[in-house]
């Protein structure tokens, strides 16, 4: 649900930033450090001295220090390099995403962690098949990517947002926390 980008092409994988400058929207945000520094943590990094992390206020100044070199790699959430693209604001080919994952017909957009719910939807089980896709392709249009060019169109398998599995983003968080 989220990837770690870099400008240069010639930089591939997790470990080549190591020591490297890293952006990132706020060190509390799921999609924008978290999930990232929890994949450090699974390939055997300590992520607390893996990289000199600037916290940079948002996901858009996290692409703007990337194209202006004032970072090296940066952590943004899945679809806002997405909507740049589509905004013109950055052509393909100016960041590469670091080990992204095979494309996912049921999340289309590019990601080098494993997904988690970041906007989570359930549905009562007496609530209507047709009221669940309704509300579930309101959704999938605001404004978002996800509506502009997904082949999701209309959503074929609602129920698949009901069924996020909540515990790996919360075992994401847990080496995570600050030590009291």
């Amino acid at each position: 649900m989220s990837s770690w980008y870099l400008k240069a092409q010639r930089l591939r994988g997790w470990k080549i930033c190591k020591g490297r400058t890293s952006g990132c929207p706020a060190n509390a945000f799921l999609g924008g450090f978290l999930t990232q520094v929890y994949e450090l943590e699974q390939k055997g990094f300590d992520s607390k001295t893996f990289a000199d992390y600037r916290e940079l206020g948002g996901h858009d100044a996290v692409i703007s220090a990337l194209l202006s070199g004032d970072v090296e790699a940066g952590f943004v959430r899945s679809g806002i390099v997405e909507d740049w693209l589509a905004q013109g604001r950055l052509q393909p080919g100016q960041l590469s995403v670091i080990e992204a994952h095979p494309a996912d017909p049921y999340f289309p957009l590019v990601h080098s962690t494993r997904l988690y719910p970041e906007w989570a939807l359930a549905a009562m089980p007496h609530v209507p098949m047709e009221d669940i896709r309704r509300v579930s392709n309101a959704l999938l249009q605001l404004n978002g990517v996800l509506a502009k060019r997904s082949s999701l169109s209309p959503l074929t398998r609602p129920r698949i947002i009901c069924q996020w599995n909540w515990p790996p983003a919360l075992w994401a968080l847990l080496p995570l926390r600050p030590k009291t």
